[in-house]
């Protein structure tokens, strides 16, 4: 196989698979995120933590943020 046809292959694949991406996400707007939370129970679960994992949450502020 030549470089250029081993190129044109790899391009293929390349842009054949970001329009497979792109259909799922527009079909499934949250599909980033549920595939975030599948990996981390399975990081969890490789882990062995009895715990499940938890979600990040930021603590509220006490008082309005001003600017300097």
């Amino acid at each position: 196989m030549t470089r250029r046809k081993a190129f044109k292959l790899i391009a293929i694949g390349y842009v054949a698979k970001m329009v497979v991406f792109g259909a799922a996400w527009l079909v499934v707007p949250d599909l980033p995120q549920r595939a975030m939370e599948t990996a981390r129970q399975a990081w969890v679960w490789a882990g062995g933590s009895p715990t499940p994992a938890q979600q990040h949450r930021v603590a509220p502020t006490s008082g309005p943020v001003t600017a300097p």
